[in-house]
C-alpha cells in the first residue's frame, strides 16, 4: 500500500521509536455532532506515531491516516494493532505521521466500527460527517494534537484506559442512550 502512494522513493522500514503518542481525540468532535440524532461515537483517544524526523514540526511531514476495521473496544488490542501494522516502521524511515483515529461504533454499526451508513449522521460519508470531520480537524491542527499528546511507551496505556473494554462499554452505552 506505501509503495502504491509513495512509489519507489518509499525507504524500507526501520526500528520505530519505542513510544506513542496519545492524542484526546474529542476537543476535534464538531459542534454539529452534538445535534444529530447519534453521537460522532469516537473514543477518547487517538494513537499517533512521529517519526524521529518529525517530532519537531508534524506538519512539515507526510501524513498517513489508517482507519481500523470494527475491532474491540479495547485499548489493548487496539495497541497491539498500531505496534505490530508495521506501519511505524515504515514511518520512522520515510520520515511520516502516522494518525490512528478510534471509532467506538454502536449497535447499529457494530462494536467498534466506524459509521459504515446512514446510522444518524447523513453526512457520514463526506468530510461534513461527525466521524471523518473529527479526523480532518485532528489532521489540520497536528502540531497542537501532538504538543498536547500524552507521550508513554509504546507498551503503556493512557490513564484511566487500563480497564480495557469495561469503561469503553460505558462509554458507548451512554452515547447510544442519548
Amino acid at each position: 500500500m506505501l509503495s502504491r502512494f509513495y512509489g519507489p522513493a518509499l525507504r524500507q522500514r526501520s526500528t520505530p521509536l519505542p513510544r506513542l503518542h496519545w492524542v484526546a481525540q474529542w476537543p476535534f468532535v464538531p459542534a454539529h455532532a452534538a445535534r444529530l440524532p447519534t453521537p460522532a461515537r469516537m473514543l477518547e483517544w487517538a494513537i499517533v506515531y512521529v517519526s524521529s524526523g518529525c517530532e519537531r514540526e508534524p506538519s512539515r511531514c507526510r501524513l498517513h491516516v489508517n482507519y481500523h476495521g470494527c475491532t474491540a473496544n479495547d485499548w489493548k488490542q487496539r495497541r497491539e494493532w498500531v505496534r505490530h501494522i508495521d506501519l511505524n516502521e515504515y514511518a520512522e524511515s520515510n520520515d511520516l505521521v502516522v494518525v490512528y483515529p478510534q471509532a467506538a461504533g454502536n449497535n447499529a454499526t457494530g462494536t467498534g466500527c466506524w459509521d459504515w451508513f446512514d446510522a444518524g449522521d447523513a453526512d457520514f460519508d463526506t468530510r461534513r460527517g461527525s466521524q471523518l470531520s473529527t479526523v480532518t480537524a485532528l489532521i489540520a491542527d497536528i502540531d497542537a494534537a501532538v504538543r498536547g499528546a500524552l507521550v508513554l511507551p509504546d507498551d503503556a496505556l493512557p490513564p484511566n484506559e487500563a480497564g480495557g473494554a469495561a469503561a469503553h462499554e460505558a462509554v458507548v452505552e451512554a452515547a447510544d442512550a442519548n
